[in-house]
């Protein structure tokens, strides 16, 4: 939200930025339209896409797992794979950040050197 209303926040967002929080968005409503479409959906967890993630984990790719699932709930894994593929490349990887004071830390005032030169030349 902050990123949208503060104007100093957006003029130093970057495309990165707004692709990691468009994705974050669609992950979301994804996540939702699962959640009460297929409510069946902690049923097949375990079965499912548990082993799945685990056949992935261990580097032994076994697709027939998700082969079978609704196309919604397959676009929703690759979105969020798309999600931990794009993140560390925004600046919303600070959220991460160790130690962890992102939350609590006053706002960081950020002071771009080329206005600054920019005024030194036009003297």
């Amino acid at each position: 939200m902050r990123r949208t209303t503060n104007d100093r926040v957006r003029a130093v967002t970057t495309v990165m930025d707004w692709g990691v929080v468009a994705t974050l968005w669609v992950q979301l409503i994804l996540g939702f339209w699962v959640a009460l479409v297929y409510r069946w959906g902690s049923e097949w967890y375990v079965h499912t896409m548990s082993p799945w993630l685990w056949s992935l984990v261990t580097l032994n790719p076994r697709t027939e797992y998700i082969r079978g699932l609704p196309f919604v709930i397959q676009l929703h894994a690759i979105v969020g794979f798309l999600l931990f593929a794009l993140f560390p490349f925004s600046r919303l990887v600070h959220i991460i950040a160790l130690p962890i004071t992102y939350l609590w830390r006053p706002y960081q005032v950020v002071v771009w050197n080329v206005r600054r030169f920019g005024a030194l030349r036009a003297r």
